[in-house]
């Protein structure tokens, strides 16, 4: 009579469900259910009957069946296709994941947690080339999406190639809505819906997926995106979703990007509310005169400290760490030194003494060629760090570091963290001097201990003069010189047992800065690992004179070129 009603069946009770004695036991592996059916001769249901089914399922006890209300996370959708593979699925959360995304029209970085979309352009897009790793659409239909987009555009969406729709088109594009308004969001589309969705393109097996988390142009948009994947049902989908960030996460570390800049916060420095502007310079352009600019951050009090970890490259990009709230500018701290001006280091020299990080001998001297000792090379690795002396007591455990000295703290600092070992247990020899073998040791146990993640490396030198270094000595001199940090003295040499000049740190202090910041000296983008694989790259350019060059060369090849097609007489010389 059209009215709907709710059935309860008892399926154990004999006669009266099951026609005679109950089989309802066992493991139930396939279920039909007839929706109408009639004892007649004919068997035949009139034509024109309807039915509208509201849900079906299984309980424990007649009072769970009466108290169920069905919901999304309740339904149970039957995958058309299933394998064991397991759900193609993307999660947000670390800076690892976001380098590794192809993105275009966009700048990705990592924000309270997540990962934050800076469109630069129309359209921004993030693609994912899946190859050998694609998947069975019939497997698959259902694509969840976790986001927070504030954005006047109305609409997002995705595109998609696979084994049959081989090249993106309308057939492929899947739009959705956005409500704009930045509050967190859970989108859930069917891709095997073709009449809403895909156009029937939702066929054979996905190979690449291309995300527009807006459709159209607003350069101020701010979007926010924790986690995407394909799923076989809207269950899965949904407790994938579940899962989820509830809120920003202000103690992990986050990346804030502006024009010409780049500030980087480390893990718990921010918090609920953080004007983002108190971690931004506030101009790109330096105070004062000089040739090389460095950060300083000014406190509420108007107490001016350099930073250390800072780099504005020569075109005036400048990368780095903010790990407080402050008025953050660009201006000049230099000082001049009459022994350095003829040195080979004194650019590494200017570098590190603009930063605060060295002290002079005397007011006019540096030393550059004075040999650096254990304490003072800890002293500047943790001012180069930002370490708070306010926080240690100098109590090292060390019989002959005394609490009152200048490095007490900072040796401290090295031993919580395991960067620098004492000689033995009860002795660090402050005023020993830094082996190159021991300066390679800290420096990896820093990279270690920071997680620091470098952008580029150096082809791996062989040493031939490591033979009485330990396996872990060996390991980090390694590290040292395919981060480009601290390089060979030529001939296979690398000279373990040497001791370490003044001049010779502030080099490689410089390198550490950069590399901390991703902008260091190695040439390649690759690890050494990258160029032991077999293949061959070919690059072809129709004008490439300004690459005829042996640096020029070394460059492309650091890009993974082995052969170079060019037109140009420039390049072929």
């Amino acid at each position: 009579d059209s009215d709907f009603v709710e059935y309860i069946v008892d399926l154990k009770a004999a006669n009266t469900a099951t026609m005679g004695e109950s089989l309802w036991s066992g493991r139930i592996s396939k279920v039909r259910f007839d929706c109408m059916w009639l004892a007649e001769p004919s068997g035949q249901v009139p034509l024109g009957s309807q039915m509208q089914i509201d849900y079906i399922g299984f309980f424990a006890s007649e009072a769970e069946a009466k108290e169920f209300t069905p919901t999304a996370e309740s339904a149970v959708e039957m995958p058309r296709v299933q394998t064991d593979r397991q759900n193609p699925t993307w999660i947000f959360d670390n800076d690892e994941i976001i380098s590794s995304i192809d993105s275009a029209g966009a700048e990705l970085s990592m924000e309270g947690g997540v990962m934050r979309v800076t469109p630069i352009t129309n359209d921004p897009k993030i693609q994912f080339d899946l190859g050998a790793d694609g998947f069975d659409t019939r497997e698959f239909p259902y694509f969840a999406y976790r986001h927070s987009t504030h954005t006047t555009v109305k609409r997002a969406g995705l595109f998609y190639t696979t084994s049959e729709l081989t090249q993106i088109s309308d057939n492929s594009w899947s739009p959705f809505d956005l409500a704009g308004d930045g509050s967190w969001t859970n989108t859930i589309i069917n891709l095997s819906d073709f009449d809403t969705y895909t156009k029937g393109g939702w066929t054979g097996i996905c190979d690449f997926v291309r995300l527009d988390p807006i459709n159209g142009l607003d350069l101020n948009a701010t979007i926010y995106i924790d986690r995407m994947g394909f799923f076989r049902t809207k269950t899965e989908a949904v407790n994938f979703l579940k899962q989820g960030v509830a809120d920003f996460d202000y103690t992990a570390k986050s990346t804030f990007t502006g024009e010409m800049q780049k500030a980087i916060i480390p893990a718990g420095t921010l918090s609920e509310g953080f004007d983002k502007t108190k971690y931004m310079l506030t101009s790109t352009t330096p105070i004062g005169e000089g040739t090389s600019p460095v950060v300083i951050r000014t406190d509420e009090n108007g107490n001016e400290a350099v930073v250390a970890l800072g780099y504005t490259n020569s075109t005036g990009y400048t990368t780095f760490v903010a790990d407080r709230a402050g008025t953050y500018t660009l201006g000049y701290r230099h000082k001049d030194y009459s022994d350095t001006d003829s040195h080979w280091g004194s650019k590494y020299i200017d570098f590190v003494s603009d930063r605060q990080l060295f002290g002079g001998t005397s007011p006019t001297e540096f030393s550059p060629d004075m040999p650096m000792t254990r304490g003072m090379f800890i002293t500047v690795l943790g001012r180069m760090h930002g370490v708070n002396t306010a926080l240690y007591d100098g109590n090292t455990g060390y019989g002959d570091v005394p609490a009152t000295e200048y490095y007490a703290p900072y040796i401290q600092w090295a031993k919580q963290y395991g960067i620098m070992p004492g000689l033995s247990d009860v002795t660090f020899g402050a005023e020993d001097p830094i082996y190159r073998e021991t300066m390679a040791e800290v420096i990896a146990n820093y990279i270690t201990a920071f997680d620091y993640k470098f952008t580029c490396w150096d082809d791996e030198v062989q040493f031939n003069d490591l033979a009485q270094c330990s396996e872990s000595t060996v390991s980090a001199i390694r590290t040292a010189q395919s981060a480009g940090i601290i390089n060979g003295k030529g001939n296979g040499i690398f000279d373990p047992k040497g001791v370490s000049t003044r001049a010779e740190v502030a080099t490689v202090m410089q390198r550490v800065i950069k590399a901390v910041l991703g902008v260091n000296t190695a040439t390649s983008p690759y690890s050494p690992d990258y160029f032991r694989r077999k293949r061959i790259r070919i690059g072809a350019w129709g004008f490439v004179s300004d690459f005829a060059s042996p640096e020029g060369m070394k460059n492309l090849r650091d890009l993974g070129v082995d052969l170079i097609v060019s037109g140009t007489a420039a390049t072929m010389s």
